[in-house]
Order: structure tokens, then C-alpha cells, then sequence
């Protein structure tokens, strides 16, 4: 194929980002282990096709220069508790709204593209629920019902709510609270909040994880769980399975288990991802996961083997929240469907972007501390939110730290000269 055209300040950016990964890309190339040239390629073990083609997505990254722009930096109007966080962000199967749940504020609901285009009137175009201030975690939109979010709150209560109608359709509250916060913990574990995700193809189907230690599935139309499993250990942390729409994830202690729900006696396998606690992981592909554990390791797994595919480097956690995001839409070059960037913060306030098998960051954000920030709740600056939707060829970030500041962020390819 011919190579574009680039000019002397891209080829510079070029060179250094192969050369900033070179050990990456050394070790991709000798892993291969490729037939010789005369024999088929049709005739390749499928893991030398796919070791090629994490090879030439790598590569091909690389020789695109990427920027991470700041396109908005936002600040809630909840500013004045300092103890304020922003939880979690999520956009909706349409991608066109935005909801951000905090520690001290509810959730608010946005349109992203007024978002971006009238910033200046951020806190008066959002929704805000409960109408009174309460901690509200892990929002998540259903994706069959676009209007329908689920969020948990301090108590442990699971809500399902109407966004368009404006009002509560089912309140769960089987979950329960922790005595008293264990100050020892990692800042985003030391809340007795749950996680939920809604099932992606069955309607009235959502799933709960507390650091309780129980999970459980829920039935919109029932008036308690369906079904409970219990855990050892606090959970951090539920995903859907993308392959699968029977299967889902769940984070506890330093493992992740899958979960079938056509055989909830037992996990189908267990992930143990090291030493140290889970403190959030995403789903980076249909049969992949990443997860970062409270020392800021981030780790990118292969959920049919249970082998690791790499370890990544560049974060600097040191024991506070951390957050994933990822971004579903956005081929790569292999035609694997979803993205090959993927986005981790730490309490660094920075957000790291990585390219899936590259250890180091492709590129970094970083925020800017609060003037006003009191030391005391200095650990609450991380980035502890990321949520991505994809707009053409860009890849927006939506990104949330203590103290209440949004940044979004955006992530596209240079202009080069044909």
C-alpha cells in the first residue's frame, strides 16, 4: 500500500511514536512466529492470523498521528462541597445524551451536542435527579429502552428511571450498607455504593453489584430480585459480555467472574488478575477485558482463555480511584468491530490513552488542579470517570475527577499533507 504523505512535523511525530514503542512493536513482530511466504495464508493457525493482525493494527496506529484535544472543561455547580466526585458517565445507545452521576449531586442528564456547542450554559441545560442531593453511583442506560437509567444511590438502592417522562418507574432496595467507610481503602471503595448494568438484549433484565458482596438480577417487573449470588469479597465492579447476551462480569476482590445466566450456581470461569484489588475494568472487546487493581496496574485479558494479552504502564494510581472507558464502534484495522483505543485515569489528573498492545500511553491529558482544592481532599482529584462515543473518524472522551470538573476531550487523526 502506498504510505501518505506526511509533512516534516508529522514524520518527526511519527518517529518518535515508533520509537517511543519499539520494544512493543519488537515484541509483537517475534511473536508472530509466521509460516514462511509460499504457504497459504488461509492455511495459518488462526492465533498466528491473529498475532499478524495485532502486529499491523499496532504498526498502523503508530504511522497515524493521533491528538487528544480538549474541547470543553466544565465545572459542575455543586463545586462547593469539597468532598464532591464525579462517580461515573455514561452515554446512551444513541449517543446523544450524557449522564453524569456524583457523590453530592444527583444525576444530571445533558445533550452532548449543546454540551459542546453552548458551554456556557452547562449547569442550566441539564436534568437533574433526585431533585434533592444525594450520592448517586454507576448510572447506565438501557439499550433497548433509550430513554430508561439505572443508578444506585448511598443507601443502596437500585432506581430505574424514565429520562424523557421525567419520573421513577421501580425502586430495588435489597442491597446493604457497610457499617462505616474503611478509611484504609482506595477512596473509591471506601463508598457503600453498588453497580448496575442493564442487559443488552432483554428488556426488562438489569444486574446489580454491591460491596455487599452480592450480585443480583432483577426483573423491572418484579418487586425483588429474581436471583442472588454472593461473593467473598466487595465487589468494584459489573459488565455485560458483548459476545454474549447471556453473560456478564463481575469484579471482586483481585478476580473477575463470568457469569451465565443460564447456570448461575457456579461462575464459567474465574480471571485472576494479581495480587491487589480490582478497582474498576471495562470490556475492551468482545472476548476482552482491562482491568486496573488500587496500585494502578492495568491489565488486558482474553476471557475464553483466561491468558493475559499485556500488561500496561504510564499510570500513576498510587492507591486512589481509578477509571476505564472504551469505545464500541470504532473498527480497527483487523475488522474486529471495537475500538483499539482504550482510556484509563488516575489520581495523577491525568487520562492516559492506550492502544490495545502497546504497554506504553500513546498519548496523555492532563487537568489542572483546583485553586481552590483543600488539601485534605486532595485524593478526590483523580480522574475517577471516562465514558467514549465515537462521531465519524473522532472519538470523543467524556472525563470527570473530584471537586466536580468534566473535561471533553477528543481524540482524532492529524491533518497531513497529500
Amino acid at each position: 500500500k502506498k504510505f501518505p504523505k506526511f509533512n516534516c512535523g508529522s514524520q518527526k511525530l511519527v518517529r518518535d511514536n515508533v520509537d517511543k514503542h519499539f520494544d512493543d512493536l519488537k515484541k509483537l513482530y517475534f511473536d508472530l512466529k509466521l509460516p514462511p511466504s509460499n504457504i497459504d495464508k488461509k492455511a495459518c493457525h488462526p492465533s498466528q492470523t491473529r498475532n499478524h493482525n495485532r502486529f499491523t493494527v499496532a504498526l498502523g496506529t503508530l504511522t497515524q498521528p493521533m491528538e487528544l484535544q480538549v474541547k470543553r472543561s466544565l465545572q459542575l455547580n455543586d463545586i462547593g462541597h469539597a468532598a464532591n466526585s464525579i462517580h461515573s458517565i455514561a452515554f446512551n445507545a444513541e449517543q446523544t445524551t450524557m449522564a453524569v452521576s456524583s457523590v453530592c449531586g444527583g444525576v444530571k442528564v445533558y445533550d452532548f451536542d449543546r454540551l459542546l456547542s453552548q458551554p456556557e450554559h452547562f449547569n442550566s441545560m441539564c436534568v437533574i435527579y433526585p431533585p434533592q442531593s444525594i450520592a448517586t453511583y454507576s448510572a447506565t442506560w438501557s439499550k433497548i429502552h433509550t430513554n430508561q437509567l439505572a443508578y444506585c444511590d448511598h443507601v443502596g438502592r437500585l432506581w430505574i428511571w424514565d429520562a424523557m417522562a421525567m419520573k421513577t418507574l421501580k425502586m430495588f432496595k435489597e442491597h446493604t450498607v457497610r457499617a462505616r467507610p474503611d478509611e484504609q481503602q482506595p477512596i473509591n471503595m471506601r463508598w457503600p455504593y453498588c453497580h448496575c448494568q442493564f442487559s443488552m438484549h432483554y428488556a426488562r433484565t438489569c444486574f446489580s453489584a454491591s460491596h455487599d458482596k452480592s450480585v443480583r438480577i432483577w426483573d423491572t417487573n418484579m418487586k425483588s430480585s429474581v436471583y442472588v449470588i454472593r461473593h467473598k469479597e466487595a465487589n468494584t465492579g459489573i459488565q455485560i459480555i458483548p459476545s454474549n447476551d447471556r453473560a456478564f462480569a463481575v469484579s471482586s476482590g483481585d478476580s473477575v467472574f463470568l457469569y451465565d445466566t443460564r447456570k448461575l450456581s457456579e461462575p464459567e470461569s474465574v480471571i485472576s488478575a494479581g495480587e491487589h484489588r480490582i478497582a474498576q475494568f471495562r470490556m475492551v472487546g468482545a472476548h476482552e477485558l482491562a482491568a486496573v487493581d488500587v496500585t494502578g496496574t492495568v491489565t488486558h485479558w482474553n476471557i475464553h482463555t483466561g491468558q493475559l494479552v499485556c500488561s500496561y504502564s504510564g499510570l500513576a494510581n498510587k492507591g486512589s480511584c481509578v477509571a476505564i472507558g472504551t469505545a464500541y464502534g470504532l473498527p480497527d484495522d483487523a475488522g474486529a468491530g471495537h475500538g483499539r483505543f482504550f482510556f484509563c485515569g488516575s489520581n495523577n489528573r491525568s487520562v492516559n490513552c492506550y492502544c490495545k498492545h502497546l504497554e506504553q500511553p500513546l498519548l496523555k491529558q492532563d487537568f489542572v488542579r483546583s485553586s481552590t482544592y483543600m488539601l485534605k481532599y486532595s485524593a478526590t482529584n483523580c480522574v475517577g470517570a471516562i465514558a467514549c462515543k465515537t462521531e465519524g473518524s473522532a472519538l470523543y472522551v467524556a472525563a470527570g475527577t473530584g471537586h466536580a470538573q468534566l473535561k471533553i476531550l477528543k481524540l482524532s487523526q492529524l491533518s497531513t499533507d497529500e
